[in-house]
């Protein structure tokens, strides 16, 4: 979920029950406002898998809890995160490196700036940016992509 949406890790962990949602999860923003972020078929499967088999018994409505039944932190998010990287034998990535790297991989594959910066909660178009660095080699395949006189020689 951390990758699909770009969502904070206080948001993920933060979410109830009645926050995963058919039109998507609705999160509460720095600030206190609520949002809903669509997600996509995979990820949807895979919450609803969650609730039907994994989801321990317990009397908190939180979306995600611990083999104890309590909701989750982020900090134990992070202590997965660093189990699961151990064991495939990659480097660790925090959470937020999840959200930064969403955001990249989002405007690689065309996503709307405006739209970014409203899916990832921002007040301002600058503080999207800081977090879509791209490096030279994106750059060099966006703009293979788009390059305007790829439309002079195609009119050729």
């Amino acid at each position: 979920m951390l990758w699909d949406t770009a969502a904070r890790i206080g948001e993920i962990v933060g979410l109830r029950l009645e926050d995963f949602r058919p039109e998507g999860i609705r999160v509460r923003r720095k600030g206190g406002a609520y949002q809903v972020l669509p997600i996509s078929p995979p990820t949807r499967r895979a919450v609803w898998a969650y609730l039907r088999n994994e989801r321990p018994e317990s009397p908190s409505d939180a979306l995600f809890l611990s083999a104890t039944g309590r909701p989750i932190s982020s900090d134990a998010v992070r202590q997965m995160l660093r189990r699961l990287a151990r064991a495939a034998g990659v480097p660790y990535k925090s959470p937020h490196a999840f959200r930064r790297g969403a955001a990249v991989v989002m405007v690689k594959n065309g996503i709307n700036p405006y739209a970014l910066q409203v899916l990832m909660g921002h007040k301002s178009p600058a503080m999207t940016a800081h977090y879509v660095r791209l490096a030279e080699k994106d750059l060099k395949e966006i703009h293979a992509k788009v390059a305007p006189a790829l439309g002079l020689l195609r009119d050729i």
